[in-house]
Order: structure tokens, then C-alpha cells, then sequence
């Protein structure tokens, strides 16, 4: 829903969310949250990563290269800083 309100012309966008999400308040108040947040801070907001690792240390390991995205994780390759094994 958030993608086709984009879509359309920013003056056309609440009466395709009135009538989509008619009997669906919860998903309204969430499209126009939505929006709200993208007007506020820009278009690339759903896409900057609120937390980093590169350089971070968990465990042995040091992570170094982002090696994939999700919808609800981060990949990243990472090296061995402590002994063991090499």
C-alpha cells in the first residue's frame, strides 16, 4: 500500500488510502506513518541501515565486508581475530 500511495500524485494519495484501507485503520494509521517518516527524512529512509558492524567484533570474529541485505538482517564476512585454527 505504502508503494502505490508513491505512486501516485502526492494530492491523489489519501483518497487511494481512504479507500483501500477502508475497515483497516491499522494499516491506514502504518501508510501514513509511512509517509510521514519519507517526508521527513527523505526518500532513502527505508533503505540506510540504522546499525553498522563493519570493524565490530562478536565473539572470535570481525566483521569486514557486507556480503547481503534483507528485509530483517544483515550478512556480513568476517575474520577470525582469535587463535584456534587458522
Amino acid at each position: 500500500m505504502f508503494n502505490a500511495a508513491l505512486a501516485q500524485p502526492e494530492a491523489e494519495r489519501q483518497a487511494l488510502i481512504e479507500e483501500r484501507c477502508a475497515g483497516q485503520p491499522a494499516v491506514r494509521n502504518e501508510v501514513l506513518n509511512l509517509l510521514n517518516a519519507r517526508s521527513t527524512m527523505g526518500s532513502e529512509f527505508l533503505q540506510a541501515s540504522a546499525v553498522h558492524f563493519h570493524g565490530q567484533t562478536c565473539g572470535a570474529f570481525r566483521a569486514v565486508l557486507e556480503v547481503g541485505r534483507g528485509g530483517m538482517s544483515v550478512v556480513y564476512a568476517g575474520d577470525r581475530i582469535e587463535g584456534g585454527f587458522d
